[in-house]
């Protein structure tokens, strides 16, 4: 094999004479080594510039700009506006010179036989070209048309005949850049082939619930992640992928027919998906096409290159494209030749992986049931989809891990890819990608979390914890309720919870209330026979129920105040007793004083403890308390007041480090019907008959189910509601609290429960999350999670029998 074309050139030597063989060799090799330096080192095509625009549609401008031939000459233009043009055709000196007595330059000029088919050219010319014969562009002339820099090399024979003398002048090479118009007809593949325009614009992804929305129920949590997937989004993605996999078709040699058709695809899945839980994974698995066609599009290895420069690609010309968007796919694309043949037959495969991985991503979306909980280290940020961890939600993963990174897969490090799915048979044998959070976390940057939407949200935020706490992962787990229902009375009784400084308050409170109730019960007993003896009350039995009382509102005290809570209900009606009990005690006494007013002063001082003690209410006071902070974290853990103090949720099926991962369930007030309401009419009934038609004017026509709606309906609540409790609030004060909470629970309108909410209550139905640990906002209470009892029944209101025991919801 020739090194060069010109295997040899003259070496001079002193006093010889010079042939023009000797010079021409000499040049011509000179020649040769320039034009191999540019393709062979550099590389050929279109380097910067030449770009075409058109002020008018009878107008073009070609910037100025360099290329490379695919024999290695170079193209410099300045930059020229063309407004007329002229037919012509290609001189016979480029297209058949006579070079007999020049053999070097075949080299040259066996390529521009390839050209001969050129039957038609329209010469591109300003508008203060000489030419006689030039024409105004017509408005469609650029429709059909490719625009060429064609460098026209002919051999001009310089003898000059005339008739008596006929020197020998020689010949000379003219290189004229003609910029030419070819016919859509000429558009033959051997010289204009089609390339993969590269014009490709990143696709962009959208942000939930931006523009923002108030989100106050389950309802809208779901449909903000169908939203922004209009009809015309869709098929903006389905014809970019179609485009892309078209241009690159010939290059790739695959057939993956899923791509020229992505939209019903995507069209079939937003149908089966849009209405359920499962939704935030179509928006995932929408995110994951996105960025697998952004990584095709930004990937260097997109760009081509040769190592070995076939010359008969473009030998004298560059094609600049056209008017169309056909056009610009034969337009000449830069070849680089600064890689090996090793090098680009890796990026070629790199290129098909990225393409089957694109396929198998929109042919293969599936959801699992039943999943278990796990979270996977992954990758967010600027990074390509290859970088990340292989979600669940896709079928054939063994398949699909062997596309997911290219890089890996070429050196044979598929086995290597973090998925939720890496303890599937046949996935891997390494024990840092079956358990990941086992081993060094530091090159990523968030967590995967899956396998939780469907499920109880008290179950997965235990397993959740249980992960996060076994591992130490760095990142904190809140709860939310995705409906948002102001002022609801919540029942504490079933909750395990840490109230803080509350819980100091009672035990002042309790030691208190034990020392005092404590000293008076041994002060009784001791003097008991004292106290009969004077008969303060007739009634015999009453020192001994009343201190029967004392004892079990002593005994009430429990050590916590989360404890206390649970018996709060039952230990009111023996706070109040003892309150009752004292005063009537206390004012006995003081009636019956004898002489020896010690011992009634000492008596009469050990009950005003008690009373005294009573009328500070500080039980009650810490209840309330408890209630007030209660209704106040109730509204602020809704999803909706999250939102108004953290704004900027995003979610990405996971959690940043250092980040708030937000689980989103839904519990809608309890739906319940108070069956027995109407016995509260039975009350009335040792009433006088005024009294009796006040009770059936409160409570005539009331039905008691939070299943009412219309307006009517909530009018005729609202004026019943509030003459039902002005009627407890004047014959049943001591239980007033209690029943007003009742009412208010189950007849406000507000709490009306739609009857097509399919979802189960405590279900987690979405999760986010924010890139910091969120605040407390100074609150001191702790959650503590776990499965709750059953909601307390309503009690039994049934006349005559109706007294404290009738709330005790636990029988």
């Amino acid at each position: 094999m020739k090194a060069y074309n010109t295997s040899s050139y003259p070496v001079f030597e002193a006093d010889q004479v010079l042939s023009q063989k000797d010079l021409n060799m000499a040049v011509s090799h000179l020649e040769e080594q320039d034009r191999i330096t540019r393709k062979n080192l550099t590389g050929i095509g279109i380097t910067c510039g030449l770009e075409l625009a058109f002020p008018a549609k009878n107008q073009v401008k070609i910037s100025c700009g360099t290329a490379v031939t695919s024999l290695g000459f170079q193209i410099n233009w300045n930059e020229k506006l063309f407004t007329h043009y002229k037919e012509t055709k290609l001189s016979d000196q480029f297209l058949a010179p006579d070079y007999t007595d020049e053999p070097y330059l075949d080299a040259i000029f066996k390529y521009s036989k390839s050209y001969a088919s050129l039957k038609k050219i329209y010469d591109l010319l300003p508008s203060d070209a000489s030419d006689t014969d030039k024409k105004p562009i017509p408005n469609d002339f650029f429709d059909d048309k490719l625009i060429i820099l064609l460098l026209e090399v002919t051999l001009i024979d310089q003898k000059n005949c005339v008739t008596t003398n006929c020197d020998d002048k020689g010949k000379r090479l003219e290189f004229n850049l003609r910029p030419i118009a070819v016919s859509s007809g000429d558009w033959f593949k051997e010289l204009f082939p089609q390339y993969p325009s590269y014009q490709f614009t990143k696709l962009t992804f959208p942000r939930y619930n931006v523009p923002y929305n108030t989100i106050t129920t389950p309802a809208k949590v779901l449909d903000n992640f169908v939203k922004p997937f209009s009809a015309a989004y869709i098929k903006s993605v389905s014809d970019a992928v179609s485009k892309i996999y078209n241009e690159y078709k010939g290059i790739t040699n695959q057939n993956l027919n899923v791509l020229n058709d992505a939209k019903t695809v995507i069209d079939k899945n937003l149908k089966a998906y849009k209405d359920t839980i499962n939704v935030q994974y179509f928006w995932d698995w929408m995110s994951d096409i996105v960025s697998a066609y952004n990584e095709l599009i930004c990937s260097k290895k997109t760009e081509l290159s040769l190592c070995c420069v076939n010359e008969a690609l473009f030998p004298f010309h560059v094609v600049l494209g056209g008017s169309t968007a056909q056009s610009l796919t034969y337009r000449t694309p830069f070849f680089s030749t600064n890689n090996s043949s090793k090098k680009n037959e890796k990026k070629l495969k790199e290129l098909q992986l990225l393409f089957e991985k694109l396929a198998h991503i929109i042919s293969s979306f599936k959801i699992e049931k039943n999943l278990n909980i796990r979270i996977t280290p992954s990758q967010y940020g600027d990074v390509k989809l290859s970088e990340k961890a292989l979600p669940f939600y896709y079928d054939e993963i063994l398949e699909l891990r062997d596309y997911w990174s290219p890089h890996l897969t070429i050196k044979k490090l598929n086995d290597t890819v973090l998925s939720y799915h890496s303890l599937q048979n046949n996935y891997t044998t390494k024990a840092e990608v079956k358990a990941p959070l086992l081993f060094e976390t530091e090159p990523y940057n968030f967590f995967r979390i899956e396998g939780h939407i469907g499920k109880n949200y008290q179950d997965a935020m235990a397993d959740i914890l249980r992960i996060q706490e076994t591992h130490q992962l760095p990142f904190k787990v809140i709860a939310l309720n995705a409906t948002q229902f102001p002022d609801l009375p919540i029942n504490l009784a079933t909750d395990e919870t840490n109230w803080s400084y509350l819980e100091t308050d009672y035990d002042l409170v309790r030691r208190n209330w034990e020392n005092v109730i404590g000293k008076i019960i041994e002060w009784l007993e001791d003097h008991q026979g004292t106290i009969k003896e004077n008969r303060y009350i007739k009634d015999l039995n009453f020192l001994n129920n009343y201190i029967r009382f004392l004892k079990k509102g002593r005994n009430s005290m429990v050590e916590s105040f989360t404890a206390f809570i649970k018996i709060y209900h039952q230990f009111i009606p023996i706070y109040e007793k003892i309150e009752e009990l004292s005063i009537q005690f206390r004012e006995a006494v003081y009636n019956k004083r004898n002489e020896d007013l010690r011992f009634e002063e000492d008596l009469i001082d050990h009950i005003d403890e008690v009373i005294m003690v009573c009328e500070k209410g500080e039980f009650r006071a810490l209840y309330q308390a408890a209630q007030e902070k209660w209704k106040e974290l109730g509204k602020r853990l809704s999803l909706q007041r999250f939102i108004e103090k953290h704004p900027g949720i995003e979610h990405k099926a996971g959690v940043t480090k250092g980040g708030t991962f937000i689980v989103v369930y839904k519990e809608n007030p309890p739906k319940k019907k108070l069956q027995r309401i109407d016995a509260i009419r039975n009350l009335s009934a040792a009433r006088n008959e005024k009294t009796l038609m006040a009770s059936n004017e409160a409570t005539s026509g009331v039905k008691a189910s939070v299943d009412v709606s219309g307006t009517e309906c909530s009018s005729m609540i609202e004026n019943s509601l509030l003459k039902m409790q002005n009627y407890i609030a004047y014959y049943h004060p001591e239980n007033a609290l209690e029943l007003n909470k009742y009412l208010f629970y189950y007849f406000n309108p507000k709490f009306v429960v739609e009857n097509n909410d399919i979802i189960p209550d405590k279900t987690v139905i979405a999760d986010f999350y924010i890139p910091y640990i969120c605040c407390g906002e100074g609150d001191v209470i702790n959650f503590v999670l776990g499965k709750v009892e059953e909601e307390p029944k309503v009690g039994d209101f049934d006349f005559p029998d109706f007294d404290s025991e009738d709330f005790n919801t636990n029988r």
